[in-house]
């Protein structure tokens, strides 16, 4: 005796039969408790009572000689799955794992045994049909309503729900029953049944229980009387060809075997199986497959030759809230910072432009190129950097010598605001969070913001410098993928030598970035305004105060000198 389990497709079956075909058409399924008809002839006159009220429920029973038992040779029980979920579990069972064997022994042992059937089919339908139904229209209406899960997965241990309608009323959980159950179903069908039976699994699995011997043969009758085929005997190889080098022109080039196959179809009208476009794939484009194989992105390679080659200049933003400004530019090659500062304002031209002329006159020269943002910020840095380039002859000479962008061209230093978070940032964020949430600093109190200006400018600053010479100073390990070498960044920027490269800079006098830096504009050390510093410097001299040495002595002193001022 063979019996088969299909799940989650359905399948259409020959209309040539030569016996009798019965066809019960269901609507209501859950009204009727079956316990009540212990027969066959009980059962059937109820199931015909709601024959009518239907729309696409179907149980079919194929036989070969009418419908009396006795004549019948081979039963076949071929059962709608989503129709049976409509079986409200019994008071004793207590787990999805106990409701799965009541259905089984129900829908199935009592069929095989009970009914002398031959094969009990389950048919699960197939969650992702093609093509448009009055189900698929109902299931589009039904999804447009949000619908809220209880249940994120379905284990054979997990508790049955209170509310049964409720349950198989969400999709989403109907959908995870499914799963469940045809799972499950198998597990319990090598348990009950001990002859040997064919399983087999449409979908995502192909089952095939134990057999002795070859059953090569059984294998392949079983799979002609199921009508389980290949779509296509003839592929069609040339034309998979030429659509899948097509694809791998454009956008195409991204995608795997799976997601090809689905191209052909739907683009191409091709269909391929997916064993073929796997070896076609292999073929066209060897380099595309192994970096999926290994799940490795193509990453445009970043090229910088040398110290002041390209030169990366962007504002931190992350503690302006509270009234604190960082600027900071970094060398692309070498990643050695050129400086951080922190102040009022790091949207102010001059005040900008100011940290980058310091900065030319430290090296004593102009670096061959240089990219910041788009902001208004950079226009002062943009016309002193192609005005020292402008005589120049190389070909990012003049207005070459600039470059502005978007913020993920200028990846260097967006990159290093996060070391510069790890490496101390996150606690200045998180400092001034906690005063602006317990009350004790506002950034609409004009005179707090100066106060807090006063106490901490130092503080920060002094960290940036902490955290710029550790930087500087640390090594960076060589990667195989990077263009830059690897090294510690004050090594790489003054000893280029050591890696292969040259300086780019190009040296200008002195002097003429000393006219430059008359029309820049430099913040005060304290960061607050002259006349508050002047008013905050007198009162700790009164009163013997010093500067804070850590951030919880710039609070006693920040609370200090509200009280005082305020008197």
């Amino acid at each position: 005796m063979e019996s088969s389990i299909m799940v989650p497709e359905r399948r259409s079956y020959s209309e040539n039969l030569d016996t009798t075909r019965r066809c019960l058409k269901l609507s209501k399924m859950s009204t009727i408790n079956l316990k009540h008809h212990p027969d066959i002839e009980s059962s059937y006159a109820a199931i015909r009572k709601y024959e009518l009220e239907t729309t696409s429920k179907y149980i079919l029973y194929y036989r070969e000689a009418g419908f009396n038992q006795k004549a019948a040779k081979s039963l076949a029980f071929i059962i709608d799955a989503m129709f049976i979920l409509n079986t409200s579990p019994l008071s004793i069972h207590k787990t999805f794992s106990e409701y799965a064997a009541f259905l089984f022994d129900l829908w199935v042992v009592r069929q095989h045994h009970q009914l002398k059937a031959s094969e009990v089919h389950i048919i699960f339908d197939h969650p992702n049909r093609n093509g448009v139904s009055p189900k698929d229209l109902e299931r589009s209406r039904r999804d447009s309503e949000i619908q809220s899960s209880d249940y994120k997965e379905i284990c054979p241990n997990t508790v049955l729900p209170q509310n049964w309608r409720f349950f198989i009323g969400v999709r989403f959980q109907k959908r995870l029953l499914v799963n469940f159950l045809s799972d499950k179903f198998l597990q319990l069908a090598n348990e009950k049944f001990s002859s040997y039976k064919l399983y087999v699994v449409k979908g995502k699995r192909l089952l095939f229980n134990t057999f002795e011997g070859n059953r090569t043969r059984q294998i392949q009758r079983l799979l002609r009387a199921m009508e389980l085929k290949r779509r296509c005997s003839q592929i069609p190889i040339n034309d998979a060809i030429q659509a899948i080098t097509t694809e791998q022109m454009s956008s195409g080039n991204c995608l795997g075997y799976r997601a090809m196959t689905k191209r052909l179809l739907s683009k191409h009208g091709l269909r391929i199986p997916r064993d073929t476009v796997a070896h076609l794939q292999k073929i066209i484009a060897p380099e595309g497959v192994n970096d999926r194989k290994h799940h490795r992105f193509t990453r445009r390679s970043y090229i910088n030759k040398g110290p002041n080659y390209l030169l990366h200049i962007d504002g931190y933003d992350k503690i302006k809230p509270y009234r604190f400004a960082i600027h900071g530019a970094i060398c692309g090659y070498s990643r050695r910072i050129l400086w951080l500062q922190v102040g009022r304002t790091n949207v102010n031209p001059k005040v900008v432009a100011g940290f980058f002329l310091q900065c030319l006159r430290e090296i004593k020269g102009v670096p061959r190129c240089v990219r910041t943002d788009r902001g208004t910020e950079n226009s002062e840095i943009a016309k002193w950097q192609m005005a020292f380039r402008w005589n120049h002859q190389d070909d990012m000479a003049g207005e070459h010598s600039f470059l502005m962008g978007s913020s993920p061209a200028n990846q260097r230093i967006e990159r290093w605001w996060l070391s510069n978070r790890q490496g101390g940032g996150q606690f200045w964020i998180a400092f001034m969070k906690d005063l602006q949430d317990t009350g004790i600093f506002s950034s609409a109190n004009h005179l707090q913001v100066e106060c807090l200006r006063f106490c901490f400018t130092g503080l920060i600053q002094k960290d940036l410098n902490q955290c710029r010479q550790d930087w500087n100073q640390h090594k960076i390990r060589q990667t195989r993928q990077a263009e830059s070498p690897g090294g510690k960044p004050d090594l790489l920027y003054y000893i280029p030598e050591l890696s292969g490269a040259v300086d780019y800079k190009t040296e200008i006098s002195v002097q003429d970035i000393d006219e430059a830096m008359q029309y820049c504009e430099f913040p005060r050390p304290s960061g607050c305004l002259e006349e508050f510093d002047q008013i905050c410097t007198n009162l700790m001299q009164q009163h013997a105060k010093s500067y804070p040495n850590d951030p919880y002595e710039a609070l006693d002193l920040y609370n200090w000198l509200l009280a005082t001022v305020i008197v």
